[in-house]
């Protein structure tokens, strides 16, 4: 597992001469829904904390999402095109959609930008997944999760209101749809772990046999074939949630 550092995300080192730098902020906790200005719910992953707190860019981020009036949000000079990789969060909310991450829409994820520098004065933030085992049809806990959750945020009820959007959000949806996450390929990405994993799950269940605390009594095997019929039913119901966002008004 690649841990995600400033390393992995490419950013620049930090520099105690500039004033401006890289970040990296975690999101730990639901107060990171963007509903609010500041930087409640995050931790400070870069700069490294003992350098000293470097709140400035995220606070001017949630600030500007959580009260601009819309005009203000979707200028085409300084809204918030400017600030936030629209391409990257559309990604983003697309694939926790997809798996239905109950718990990576206003926690567990990461929040970065780059240092400033003459040729990118103003870089933007963009996103990058963390923590994906509440997903595909069960929760943290193991509970079944219905294929019928729609995931969301401040951030991204206010770009979905705007219809240039939206249709871009559909857009990738469709094209996404014909290739990475269609079902044949999500089905065959599953048995490729399955190849990799599948005789050390089964020898793991039988040397430490679950008889409290799991919520069913399915095998690894049941548990494959459960997860492709909830990938079956989750992409459609996907597909009529999204063509019906494409199609609405403001």
């Amino acid at each position: 597992m690649e841990r995600v550092d400033r390393r992995l995300l490419e950013l620049r080192s930090y520099s105690s001469n500039e004033t401006h730098h890289a970040c990296i902020y975690k999101a730990v906790d639901h107060a990171a829904n963007f509903a609010h200005p500041g930087h409640g719910g995050y931790e400070q992953h870069e700069p490294d904390p003992p350098l000293g707190p470097y709140w400035r860019p995220l606070d001017e981020l949630n600030s500007f999402v959580s009260s601009s009036p819309d005009p203000k949000l979707f200028d085409p000079q300084t809204g918030i095109a400017s600030r936030l990789d629209l391409g990257n969060a559309i990604d983003f909310h697309l694939l926790v959609l997809l798996t239905s991450n109950m718990d990576g829409i206003t926690t567990n994820f990461i929040l970065a930008r780059d240092a400033p520098t003459k040729e990118t004065p103003r870089p933007r933030f963009f996103f990058a997944p963390w923590d994906y085992d509440a997903t595909f049809g069960r929760n943290w806990e193991a509970s079944r999760v219905e294929h019928t959750a729609w995931l969301s945020n401040r951030l991204f009820d206010r770009l979905l209101a705007a219809s240039d959007y939206r249709a871009r959000f559909a857009e990738r949806w469709k094209r996404l749809r014909a290739s990475q996450f269609s079902t044949k390929a999500i089905h065959a990405l599953i048995d490729t772990n399955v190849a990799t994993l599948g005789e050390a799950a089964r020898r793991n269940a039988a040397r430490w046999p679950t008889t409290e605390g799991y919520p069913d009594k399915l095998t690894f095997d049941e548990d494959i074939v459960e997860m492709k019929a909830w990938v079956i039913a989750r992409t459609h119901w996907l597909d009529q949630e999204i063509n019906k966002l494409a199609g609405s008004k403001n």
